[in-house]
């Protein structure tokens, strides 16, 4: 007897396929979440490396943090910091670790238009939301990581930052040297005031980008628009402990 071999129908094929689509719809916001805290994670244990090289940093200049200690450099770091370095970004945090983290001298790179890159200061959740989430949707290989202004350095206006006797990092217009280990910690605990954290417009409540250039005309363009980790921010705090907080109003950045 000669068995007929079976067959789906129209109805059937249709069927299989609306429970593929139901059942991909239900997995890809688990996938999603999962990429997003696997991104955090590696962001925490990125921000736990900069702590130990800026540790290392202060052990060697009195406890003074950079640029404290370097004569040829300027008495304050930018705020809103990049992770690229060479013998001519002297305002950027990463000229001072990049020795303290094994990686070639500023000096390695004294053309023009050459720089090194320091990639644990570029947050993993900052990268995998571009092109997107910057408002030049920006590509990093495209200047080797020049313009990944991820993060910030310590900003004063909140409290308990609002404590402290001027900028860790010493500011620009009011030509303050950066300040010691020692005098952030007579004005407020270690461990809850900050020295790196996530950077976005959100963070200083910035929604459009004629506000957004107050972060710098050369700036604003590349950094994140919105939270890198969605819900929450990345702190890397002056008694080198990394913290999480939720994403809420900039008055709690």
């Amino acid at each position: 007897m000669i068995m007929k071999r079976a067959a789906f129908t129209l109805i059937e094929l249709l069927v299989v396929i609306a429970i593929i689509g139901i059942l991909a719809a239900l997995l890809l916001p688990v996938l999603s979440a999962a990429r997003s805290r696997a991104a955090q994670v590696q962001c925490v244990s990125n921000y736990k490396q900069v702590g130990v090289a800026l540790q290392m940093y202060l052990d060697e200049f009195n406890e003074q943090l950079p640029p404290g200690g370097n004569p040829n450099a300027p008495n304050y770091l930018d705020q809103t910091d990049s992770a690229a370095y060479s013998a001519s970004l002297t305002n950027y945090l990463p000229y001072y670790l990049a020795t303290f983290l094994s990686l070639p001298p500023p000096s390695a790179y004294n053309t023009p238009g050459a720089n090194g890159v320091i990639k644990v200061l570029i947050c993993p959740g900052y990268l995998h939301s571009l092109p997107g989430n910057s408002y030049a949707h920006y590509n990093p290989e495209s200047d080797n990581f020049a313009s990944t202004f991820s993060y910030s350095l310590s900003r004063t206006s909140n409290p308990p930052m609002d404590k402290l006797p001027g900028y860790p990092f010493g500011k620009s217009t009011q030509q303050q040297q950066s300040l010691t280990l020692s005098a952030i910690g007579a004005a407020a605990p270690l461990d809850e005031v900050w020295a790196v954290a996530d950077l976005d417009w959100a963070a200083l409540g910035i929604d459009d980008p004629v506000s957004a250039q107050s972060f710098g005309l050369d700036k604003y363009q590349f950094m994140a628009m919105n939270p890198s980790h969605k819900t929450v921010r990345n702190y890397l705090y002056f008694d080198m402990h990394v913290g999480s907080k939720k994403a809420g109003d900039p008055e709690d950045y």
